[in-house]
């Protein structure tokens, strides 16, 4: 399990790159010729695939890291620990 969250995690690395290079979304052009020989061109504006697969992949991160008690909800419960000596102090008046 902590194999497919490393996974995960550079899975998320990787599609962070490609939107960060390239952008959240990508164009697609497509030419028509009409019957009267005039030619259109459509222009689709679209989300880049590797922005879904990013958020699908940071759900499942999300999932495996509360799997492994991870969560901040769980970090909530328990109180942090004092340490175990006082910290040093340094000369008076300094």
């Amino acid at each position: 399990m902590l194999a497919m969250l490393a996974s995960r995690l550079e899975e998320i690395e990787i599609c962070t790159i490609v939107i960060e290079d390239s952008g959240r979304v990508y164009a697609s052009t497509t030419t028509l010729e009409r019957k009267d020989g005039s030619v259109v061109e459509k222009v689709m504006i679209r989300a880049r695939p590797e922005v879904a697969m990013r958020n699908e992949a940071m759900r499942h991160a999300q999932s495996l890291l509360v799997e492994f008690g991870l969560s901040r909800r769980r970090a909530r419960r328990y109180p942090r620990k004092r340490p175990l000596r006082e910290p040093v102090q340094g000369p008076a008046g300094a």
